[in-house]
Order: C-alpha cells, then sequence, then structure tokens
C-alpha cells in the first residue's frame, strides 16, 4: 500500500509538453528604397499562453517553425534571430508601422539558430525566457519577431514569407515540469 502511494503521488509531477499554434503572424518587409543590407523580410508572431499553463512553471519554450530556404551560391548557412517584440501588433502591420521602423523589440530577450539552406526544412529556437516572461506578465505578450540575419545574401533577401504558410507551420512547444511556479 505505501508503495502505491508513492507512484500515485509521483504521476502528477511528469512534465507535460503542450504545443499552441500562431494567433497572429505579420510578415514585414523594408521600403524598396531602403538598401540597407541589414534588413530584409521579418516574421512577427503572437502566441497566446493557454489557461492550462497560468500559474505553473516554464521549465522551456521554443519556437519551432518548419521553413525551407533555398540554397544560394555564395553560402548555405542562414542565421535567425528572434526578439520579444514590445509594442502590439495587428497582421496588417507593416515596416514602417512600429514605432521604430522593422519592429520595435527587446533587446535583452533575444535567442539565435542557424540553418542550413537547402537541407534544414525546420528551425528551433530557445524562447524559455520569453514564454517564462508572458506567462507571469500577460500584458507584456506581444509575440515576437524572427529576423533573418544574413539579409546580404540574396535567397534570403528575396524569399518570400506568407503570413498563411507561416501561422500553419509556427508552434510554440511549452515544457511545464509538473510542479507550481514559485
Amino acid at each position: 500500500m505505501g508503495l502505491l502511494v508513492i507512484l500515485l503521488s509521483g504521476a502528477g509531477s511528469y512534465a507535460k509538453t503542450i504545443e499552441v499554434r500562431a494567433l497572429q503572424v505579420a510578415v514585414i518587409v523594408p521600403p524598396q528604397a531602403d538598401d540597407n543590407p541589414s534588413h530584409g523580410p521579418r516574421v512577427c508572431i503572437k502566441f497566446d499562453l493557454p489557461q492550462e499553463v497560468a500559474g505553473v512553471e516554464i521549465g522551456f519554450g521554443e519556437l519551432a517553425l518548419s521553413i525551407a530556404l533555398p540554397a544560394g551560391t555564395d553560402d548555405s548557412l542562414a542565421i535567425f534571430e528572434t526578439f520579444a517584440l514590445s509594442t502590439s501588433w495587428n497582421e496588417g502591420v507593416g515596416w514602417i508601422d512600429f514605432p521604430t521602423p522593422g519592429g520595435d523589440l527587446d533587446s535583452n530577450s533575444y535567442s539565435t539558430n542557424t540553418v542550413w539552406c537547402g537541407r534544414d526544412t525546420s528551425m528551433t529556437l530557445d524562447v524559455t525566457e520569453m514564454a517564462q516572461n508572458w506567462n507571469l506578465h500577460p500584458e507584456e505578450n506581444f509575440g515576437l519577431i524572427l529576423i533573418p540575419r544574413r539579409t546580404d545574401w540574396q535567397a534570403v533577401r528575396e524569399a518570400r514569407f506568407m503570413p498563411e504558410q507561416i501561422r500553419s507551420r509556427a508552434v510554440l512547444r511549452i515544457i511545464v515540469p509538473g510542479r507550481a511556479a514559485e
């Protein structure tokens, strides 16, 4: 009987993975006259955390995005960064519609990953800190912005990211350790 009690009390402490689909997606591109090579297409994505994570610890958060970039002649790697956005936006937002053109981001909340173009069809970025903050302060959940850093590379600069495709391919995976937040 004692063993059964231990097993039952431990059963509630297993980690649980929760997948959340994108609520809003916007693709923003610099104006055609913008010749700054550091500017390129950016993707804004917002996820609403489900009620089941309210008040519980988020142990890990990951943005998973299925995306395929064509291989270029000058390089086969693309570097993507993601930042938490710091202002609200909607799906019709454009590059110059943000108070800071290209997106108002929180440079303290950041993640990066490298993708092999022409080979990788998915990428993941660790957004644990962002998800934890959104859980503690839902009013600060403005989503995130995904920024390719090799925008001088023609294949990335000319990529045509479609919001509908990204919405169907973007997932926020949250791992909840199975204990109440401290």
